[in-house]
């Protein structure tokens, strides 16, 4: 993929999200320079085949004068600089935003915290276990069989904070070609976990039931355990299914009576109990098949690395081989994204230079969002964020997923609000006229259905030719399943990560995070963004693919050997507490602490100031503020895990400080607060000034601005074309 063949990046980095931010722009093709201080190889961490693939590998210590000039090279003839520097480090070495804009006017230095660099506490150490539990976030998935705050095994926060530093240095690149200028932007760990913890963390002033329900999160995931012993995620009633009516039928009457909808599973499965009796009479697969024959959206749960030999990523070359000299052959992930450029006859300007004044990436862009649900409208939230004019085009009767506003709402601020009935004929002017306007069709519908209302690829490229037209799908634009119905859960079913997330000896675990449909969504902006950069420069329109399955297969952590095994990788315990004695949850007197033990002198040195006694133990005796106190003076990484919810992190002066909360008037919830910017540009502030639309909202206001006149919009109107 060559959408990035003259752009130089530099990786500066000592943790995951750097490391991954670098290596999804050398998928676009991106020239990635990783600077090293201590060269590692796969031999000591496996999983450096996959995080560096591509990558050059240039050894020189920042900490040193020598190593600085290297640097100083390589960034005077780069485009992009990641790193995961503190701003006292990178102001120590020559890193800060204000230095590399003073010396490298072309560089965009992208910078990932564990905070936000305006942030009281971006001198945090940049971990996803510390920044994550000190947030909050590790008391919003509920343990199995006790209280308390979770040791979550993916690392929210880094991967996707890793998407975000690639979107936003992709933004950036952007807007510096388009005549901007250059500028910073930085993005951390505890935003990237904010993208998730949107669909949760909100206050309405007069709340809908549904925002006052939201998703609990005690709340039953639609796992189901089989006769053979394995596992089935399934995200579609299926009691229709004979097979499943067969077995429901076999059941007492008393067993099949249904359970009260007090929960979004338990209106999705009315007869819960009896389901879940049902499936231990037949083996997972009789299940599968039963169910794939008739539309229903469901998987099984796998171990992790199954994937590397699923046959819809092999026919895609989503799965490639590459040969590592320390591995030997190997099976990796591909990249998560495909774009296939397409020639037009005439190639479109480059918009005029703006000004440096504009501090948002996106501004001129102009995007239509044609999806439903959340892996494609959450993509389209995040470019009106960067500050593109994105256009939600949804059907008269609304987005599918408007009916529970807590997830709604946490993918659609920002943009402007059409309702429009596609399957009507008098549609088609009104769509002909927002596609010759957009730059970006973006939609996540099954390829079918969006064939039947009109919007292919092919039928809207005949309108646009120079259109970058992105396609958001489960399985991905290709192979047998292409067409399949998917959601988050089902990916991260076939991942291994419900398998790792529940810990030895305990069942499945599904992550209320929903992050393969946020990953999904942002490695779609990303592809989007590189495509609409190469339209710039060479005129060519773009059909860009992104599939949940891609971005779930992505985040693997192991490496598929020639002899069929697989490269190991930490395993949470039965607790779900951690994976190691030195990474992991400890309770304390008065609530639980998290305590990453990097270094092996502090750790020895520690245990010996235990005299004998079991860590667990000693911390249980202390307050958490004592035994932070403790862990600190013998050199271990710790802090405080905090239970903070939507009102202990809204009304944090620091979070407010520095825009992680977002405030503005709603037509019917009043004043309405969310998780608030998932970037800093700089010193300018960000712009969230438009609240998630209701249906119809901008409907006269976007048809005026495409030249329909007030009589032919009364007309639409009264049709019930437009809403």
């Amino acid at each position: 993929m060559t959408m990035l063949s003259d752009v130089r990046v530099v990786e500066l980095a000592g943790g995951t999200a750097a490391m991954i931010a670098a290596l999804l722009l050398g998928e676009a093709g991106a020239d990635v320079t990783r600077v090293e201080a201590v060269p590692c190889t796969a031999d000591a961490e496996p999983l450096l085949a996959l995080r560096n693939r591509g990558k050059h590998i240039l050894a020189a210590d920042p900490a040193t004068p020598g190593g600085r000039e290297k640097i100083s090279s390589l960034l005077a003839q780069a485009d992009i600089l990641i790193h995961d520097y503190t701003p006292e480090q990178a102001r120590a070495i020559g890193i800060d935003a204000a230095t590399l804009e003073a010396r490298f006017p072309r560089l965009i230095a992208v910078a990932i915290g564990a905070y936000p660099a305006p942030h009281a506490k971006a001198e945090m150490a940049v971990r996803d276990f510390l920044a994550l539990g000190d947030a909050g976030v590790l008391y919003e998935q509920a343990p199995i069989g006790r209280d308390g705050p979770i040791y979550l095994r993916f690392p929210l926060g880094s991967w996707a904070a890793a998407y975000l530093a690639a979107v936003g240095a992709s933004a950036r690149l952007l807007a510096r070609d388009r005549g901007a200028g250059a500028h910073a932007i930085s993005t951390s760990l505890v935003q990237g976990a904010l993208t998730s913890l949107a669909m949760y963390w909100y206050r309405a002033e007069t709340p809908s039931q549904s925002l006052i329900d939201g998703l609990p999160k005690t709340s039953e995931a639609s796992l189901f355990e089989c006769g053979d012993g394995r596992w089935i995620h399934i995200l579609t009633n299926a009691d229709h299914v004979p097979l499943m009516k067969a077995a429901l039928d076999a059941l007492p009457e008393a067993e099949r009576q249904p359970v009260p909808p007090t929960t979004t599973i338990r209106r999705l499965f009315p007869l819960l109990p009896a389901n879940r009796k049902a499936f231990l009479t037949r083996p997972a697969q009789a299940w599968l098949d039963a169910f794939w024959a008739a539309d229903i959206a469901a998987q099984p749960v796998l171990p992790m690395g199954a994937l590397y030999s699923d046959p819809q990523l092999l026919e895609q070359g989503m799965i490639v081989e590459r040969d590592d000299p320390v591995l030997g052959m190997t099976r990796q992930p591909a990249a998560p994204f495909i774009v296939r450029t397409s020639a037009v006859a005439e190639p479109q300007p480059v918009p005029p230079p703006r000004g440096a004044a504009g501090n948002r990436p996106l501004e001129g862009v102009k995007i239509i969002d044609l999806g439903n649900f959340l892996a494609g409208p959450f993509a389209m939230l995040l470019a009106a964020d960067l500050g593109a004019d994105v256009i939600k085009v949804e059907a008269t009767t609304g987005d599918q997923m408007r009916w529970i506003d807590w997830g709604f709402n946490a993918c659609q601020r920002g943009k402007r609000a059409l309702a429009l009935q596609l399957k009507d004929p008098r549609a088609k002017p009104v769509m002909e006229r927002l596609i010759a306007w957009a730059d970006v069709a973006h939609h996540n519908l099954r390829m079918p259905a969006a064939t039947k209302l009109g919007l292919s690829y092919d039928a809207l490229r005949a309108i646009n030719p120079a259109l970058i037209y992105c396609h958001v799908n489960s399985y991905g634009a290709t192979g047998p399943r292409k067409d399949w119905p998917g959601y988050d859960q089902l990916f991260q079913a076939m991942s291994g990560w419900e398998v790792e997330s529940g810990g030895a000896g305990n069942r499945p675990s599904w992550l209320r995070f929903g992050m393969m449909d946020h990953l999904c969504a942002m490695s779609s902006l990303q592809a989007t963004l590189n495509a609409l950069r190469n339209r710039d420069r060479t005129g060519e329109g773009a059909f860009v693919s992104a599939s949940l399955l891609g971005a779930a297969a992505f985040t693997a952590e192991t490496i598929a050997l020639a002899d069929g095994g697989l490269t190991p990788f930490a395993r949470l315990n039965g607790a779900q507490t951690g994976i190691s004695e030195r990474d992991r949850l400890y309770a304390c007197a008065d609530g639980w602490v998290a305590v990453m033990a990097e270094d092996d002198a502090a750790w020895e040195r520690m245990i010996a100031a235990l005299d004998g006694q079991a860590l667990e133990t000693a911390l249980s005796r202390l307050s958490a503020p004592e035994a932070i106190a403790f862990l600190h003076h013998n050199g271990c990484l710790a802090d405080i895990v905090r239970e903070r919810g939507a009102a202990g992190f809204f009304d944090d002066p620091a979070n407010r400080a520095c825009g992680l909360v977002a405030a503005y008037e709603h037509p019917r919830f009043g004043l309405l607060e969310q998780a608030g910017s998932f970037w800093h540009f700089g010193d300018q502030p960000s712009v969230m000034d438009r609240a998630p639309p209701v249906l119809g909202q901008h409907s006269d206001e976007i048809l005026a601005m495409l030249d329909f006149s007030p009589s032919e919009i009364g007309t639409l109107r009264d049709a019930g074309v437009v809403a």
